[in-house]
């Protein structure tokens, strides 16, 4: 992860830099280690606006009773 602090709310850019699997049969076994390879990190949503507008958004609630 990388974050820079000098706008109004922090951005940041992430890569799961191990990873989706570790069947090496998997057609999503070397798809992060080609996007680090292409540069390509995701950017990160740190504010609510950017987390809400999010279209893979799914909240749950879990409640103890």
């Amino acid at each position: 992860m990388t974050v820079d602090f000098t706008g109004d709310s922090p951005r940041a850019w992430v890569m799961l830099t191990y990873g989706e699997t570790g069947d090496r049969q998997s057609d999503l076994f070397d798809v992060q280690t080609q996007r680090f390879s292409d540069k390509d990190w995701r950017q990160a949503a740190f504010t609510e606006e950017a987390i809400a507008a999010d279209p893979d958004l799914t909240e749950i609630t879990v409640s103890s009773t």
